[in-house]
């Protein structure tokens, strides 16, 4: 950039090495909001309502139920000003003039745009429902066995047992991905997305749009700067079936041929709680489906046979023979478990996932992942040394640099090396002096320094259930911390492990890991999650009589001002709603301290669900999603006590209210003076 100087015989430019371009990684469903060949148009019959082999959609009004197997999801347009009158020709439905919404239906596609002849407020309310769901299913128990012109034995299951999987055995949410998209799950599994949005204006030109949730009042509202846009505008809001899982109780967004024979089972799958059981037609069949691989460095599946069988499973681009084979073979062989297989495919863009099968081979398949990884991120980590270089005209004879930071080191040389020692970001100036006079320029937060990466990350864990007298026993508090600690110890995602710092359970626990006024080494101050469960009130927790100090006041403790980040007490009373506020005196870094608003119910169990809603997976046969550190706390309270009489609560630092654990989400980097409160009913939705 080259500026032109107050003196005109003077002028500074400021440049800097070592500037290095971060590398983006492209949306892999960028493109999913498109219409491809595969999708199959399904009219709107009369009474408003397309359904094809797959799923329904109902429209009601302006909006729709869509339902995929035991999954209904609900989206009605908050548009100023639009009205309900429609026209439906086909597969498309037009509701409204100015504005407008238009839907065209596929099979596993709503296509929607909004076009707007002014500005206007985009949002929806949404519901997401699971229903009970009956399947007939193959009677595993019940083989029979023949055999073909080569003697070659095969197994069959011909006979068939209904089954009942119950909703509230299963969960279902809504949740960003990394790219901006909104992808449902359920039970982990992701069932549909919701690609990033844009919008054209009147000349073609494509803005970049953006989602902002609101689970709490169940709104999504679509924004972003439309500078320069030309009205009218048509917005692209749209929703894909993607049902990698099964976990919809169907077959949604997959396709056969060659006449196998499906169906979805209920328990026992690899993930989630359904998987495929995939029967062969006689030949060679197939069902496939198509992935976009743009970005995707490694690829895997599950599959289970049912049968020593001979078999191929095949998963390619394609082609019996392409360029990447992915082949799980075991002829003849029993496989007793799911096996996982993955590759490093040669592909790129929207390509087919295809599973072969040969002659009448049973088997499950389950859990089809394409991996694409982390960006990688940009800014500098200290401690970062620079070169800064003076191109000034008109030569120059003194130079006075401020590099933003208060170190005056090299400061007036032409060209000086300068070290930042600490996390922020500078401010640079150089003011260039001749014999005519001087002039400046200033290049505003123009360093970024961040800390060192952490990759390693601890956790604490301290419970208390031998009170001896002096309060009454808690028998669930050593259990719910040891249970917390041995899940979260060994935790290993995205780069980043967790470490156990210490545990101390009964007699060992004690004010003086916790007590400011205390002198001892071992402090939960010094790891990055802690976890205390036991007795408490609104200003303090208990400890057994075998401490010389049997409670540690509110007042005797803060936390951040060494390492802490994320803090739990499992006590009663703690964030009181009438006291909470004296609470925030504890926060010196702190981002999130979670307890109990009322009087709280501990369970063996809570350590370890939280835990596995914390990072994600399986705890006591029950999967878990991975969900941020305040909404884990809330629903494992839900999850083990279900009342509405008992209330959690959460205190946390703005903006970290949203953390997730490390290595699985993001979390901030620089807690604020603003402290939040939020308390919530312990009764399931």
């Amino acid at each position: 950039m080259r500026l032109r100087s107050l003196l005109p015989r003077i002028c500074i430019i400021i440049s800097l090495a070592l500037i290095f371009p971060v590398a983006a990684q492209d949306n892999p469903y960028r493109n999913a909001g498109g219409v491809t060949a595969a999708d199959i148009s399904v009219r709107i019959g009369p009474d408003g309502i397309a359904s094809s082999d797959m799923s329904s959609v109902t429209f009601n009004g302006a909006g729709y139920l869509h339902k995929i197997g035991r999954v209904t999801i609900g989206i009605i347009p908050q548009i100023a000003g639009l009205d309900t009158k429609s026209v439906t020709n086909g597969n498309t439905r037009i509701i409204g003039s100015e504005p407008s919404v238009r839907y065209e239906i596929y099979r596993d596609l709503i296509k929607e745009s909004v076009t707007l002849n002014g500005p206007a407020p985009v949002s929806y309310s949404y519901d997401l429902r699971l229903s009970d769901w009956i399947t007939n299913e193959p009677d595993l128990s019940r083989p029979e066995v023949s055999y073909d012109a080569n003697k070659t034995e095969i197994v069959t299951y011909p006979y068939t047992k209904q089954v009942t999987t119950y909703a509230k055995d299963s969960t279902i949410d809504i949740n960003p991905d990394r790219w901006g998209n909104l992808v449902v799950y359920v039970n982990g599994e992701d069932v549909v997305v919701m690609p990033k949005p844009f919008a054209l204006d009147a000349t073609g030109k494509r803005f970049e749009m953006e989602y902002t949730l609101n689970k709490e009042k169940k709104t999504i509202t679509v924004s972003g700067d439309l500078t320069g846009a030309k009205y009218p505008i048509t917005i692209d809001p749209t929703e894909r079936v993607t049902n990698g899982g099964f976990e919809t109780g169907d077959t949604s967004g997959w396709t056969s041929e060659g006449n196998p024979s499906l169906s979805v089972i209920s328990g026992g799958a690899n993930e989630g709680s359904y998987y495929c059981y995939y029967t062969g037609g006689g030949g060679y069949s197939r069902i496939y489906r198509t992935v976009d691989y743009t970005g995707v460095t490694s690829a895997s599946m599950a599959v289970k046979v049912f049968s020593p069988n001979t078999y191929d499973f095949v998963l390619s681009d394609g082609y019996w023979q392409g360029p990447w084979n992915f082949v799980i073979d075991f002829p003849g062989q029993q496989v007793t478990g799911w096996v996982t297989n993955s590759a490093t495919p040669t592909l790129s863009g929207d390509q087919s996932i295809q599973i072969w099968t040969y002659l009448n081979t049973q088997a499950g398949i389950d859990s089809i992942h394409a991996y694409i990884p982390d960006p990688p991120t940009g800014g500098f980590t200290c401690p970062f040394t620079a070169r800064f270089i003076d191109l000034s005209t008109n030569s120059p004879t003194s130079w006075s640099w401020n590099f933003g930071d208060g170190d005056s080191t090299n400061a007036t040389q032409q060209n000086p090396v300068h070290t930042y020692n600490s996390a922020g970001t500078y401010t640079v100036s150089l003011t260039a002096t001749n014999a005519d006079g001087s002039d400046t320029e200033t290049k505003v937060d123009y360093i970024s320094v961040t800390a060192p990466q952490q990759t390693t990350f601890t956790v604490f864990a301290e419970g208390v259930s031998d009170y001896h007298g002096g309060q009454p026993p808690l028998g669930s508090a050593v259990p719910l911390a040891s249970t917390f600690y041995q899940n979260i110890v060994g935790a290993n995602n995205g780069g980043i492990s967790w470490t156990g710092y210490a545990e101390f359970y009964n007699d060992d626990a004690g004010s003086k890991h916790w007590s400011v006024s205390e002198i001892f080494p071992i402090k939960a101050d010094n790891a990055d999650f802690a976890l205390f469960a036991g007795h408490g009130a609104n200003d303090r927790i208990y400890f057994g009589t075998s401490n010389s100090v049997l409670e540690l006041p509110r007042t005797d403790m803060q936390f951040g001002g060494s390492k802490l980040k994320w803090l739990t007490l499992s006590s009663c009373y703690i964030l009181d709603e009438d006291t909470q506020v004296n609470w925030h005196s504890v926060f010196n870094g702190l981002h999130i301290l979670n307890s109990y608003e009322t009087e709280g119910l501990l369970y063996d169990r809570q350590g370890g669900i939280y835990a596995a809603r914390l990072k994600g997976g399986i705890f006591e046969g029950q999967p878990y999603q991975v969900r941020n550190i305040r909404d884990a706390w809330r629903m494992t309270l839900e999850d083990t006590i279900d009342r509405t009489d008992y209330f959690g609560a959460s205190m946390w630092a703005e903006p970290c209210g949203n953390d997730y654990l490390p290595g699985y989400g993001s979390f901030c980097s620089a807690p604020s003076a603003s402290i939040q409160y939020e308390k919530f009913d312990c009764k399931t939705d």
